[in-house]
């Protein structure tokens, strides 16, 4: 098997894997800034001597700002920063958010002004939402879901933005800025589902009963031509059946209630022939994969309609747990002809590297395949 140059291929890796140190980057900044934006919003509120003791209306509104802001910096931390997609884009909208968010405190004592920052932040937050879902490649039932979430946002800031400026002279104050909190508490409620969406995982080996739900998600991913989110090997129920009551590999699934949320085909060595003419990158670690036993996962993957909701990385988690005899844990990416972008991100997010390149020139019926196997300690 002929290999190509070694620093050659350590820059084509560099190439096609998400730039960690930017999505790092990307994270702290927004998170930082949402830190300054705060302080800075709520100094100039008390410094700039707006607000008076007894003008208990103006008080509230800043209160108001500052608990909306709050949540943003919540759901930033809480939620979208551990899977969001790193780009220039990701970054522009970001920063575009954060600056209308300084707004809110800005327009804090102008219903009109506050309203219409509403409504903007409701289109930047539509924006985001399809930046990420056309870069992430989520399911189509999330995807629309989450949009429409999005849209239903942008109307209800509308409305509230038309009845503010309709009825500036001839509502009262306190009616106003009634209508404002209300508007962003029902977005918050209908409209904020998408990111918070989280499944309650149950951990256990696949059986009979679980074969048809297993063949669906491997079928939706083995036809997958266009997305970076696919498998290779297609299973039919004879195979899948064996591989259940196989005691070379075990076939473990997470579950929500009564649906199949994700599956996992582990071993607990990788298989010699993968291991036949591999060029080490890290030559330290092929001892201890090639003497000893490892957890090797041999496809693992999410339910479509459940993707978005770090199921596959508490999966994982839940894994660990369960085998935690396996200080080592091994698996297989592919680079060409197709790179699965999405799975090299996630496992260097969950803290594995590149051990070493996998090239043959045919491998489960595809020509001139290559691979990248990364492992765990």
């Amino acid at each position: 098997m002929v290999l190509y140059d070694s620093k050659f291929q350590l820059e084509e890796i560099s190439l096609k894997l998400v730039d960690q140190k930017s999505r790092g980057f990307i994270s702290t900044f927004v998170g930082e800034l949402y830190a300054i934006l705060i302080g800075i919003g709520i100094t100039s509120v008390i410094y700039d001597l707006k607000i008076e003791l007894n003008s208990w209306l103006e008080i509230i509104m800043a209160i108001f700002v500052t608990i909306v802001i709050t949540l943003y910096w919540w759901d930033w931390a809480a939620f979208v920063s551990s899977y969001f997609v790193a780009s220039p884009a990701e970054f522009i909208i970001d920063f575009a958010n954060l600056i209308v968010l300084e707004f809110l405190f800005v327009y804090y004592d102008d219903v009109q002004k506050l309203s219409a920052t509403f409504f903007a932040l409701g289109i930047i937050d539509f924006v985001w939402v399809t930046n990420y879902l056309l870069k992430s490649g989520e399911a189509i039932s999330l995807r629309n879901g989450w949009i429409l979430q999005k849209i239903m946002g942008i109307v209800i800031y509308g409305i509230s933005l038309f009845i503010v400026i309709t009825y500036t002279n001839t509502l009262s104050s306190v009616f106003l800025v009634s209508i404002v909190i209300a508007t962003y508490i029902l977005v918050r409620i209908f409209c904020f589902k998408g990111v918070k969406q989280e499944a309650s995982i149950n951990f256990k080996a696949a059986n009979i009963q679980d074969i048809e739900a297993i063949l669906e998600i491997n079928h939706y991913y083995v036809n997958q031509k266009f997305n970076d989110k696919f498998l290779l090997q297609k299973f039919n129920d004879d195979n899948l059946l064996e591989l259940i009551n196989s005691n070379a590999k075990k076939v473990f699934v997470s579950t929500d209630k009564s649906e199949i949320l994700a599956y996992v085909i582990v071993s607990y060595s990788i298989p010699p022939d993968l291991l036949d003419g591999i060029q080490w990158l890290d030559p330290s670690l092929a001892p201890k994969i090639k003497n000893s036993d490892c957890l090797y996962i041999d496809q693992i993957a999410v339910n479509p309609n459940f993707l978005g909701r770090k199921i596959g990385r508490e999966f994982y988690k839940k894994l660990i747990d369960e085998q935690s005899a396996f200080s080592t844990i091994c698996a297989f990416v592919a680079l060409e002809p197709r790179c699965n972008l999405t799975s090299l991100r996630f496992h260097e997010s969950l803290g594995f590297r590149k051990a070493a390149l996998f090239n043959r020139d045919r491998f489960e019926g595809i020509d001139n395949y290559k691979s990248l196997l990364l492992v765990r300690r």
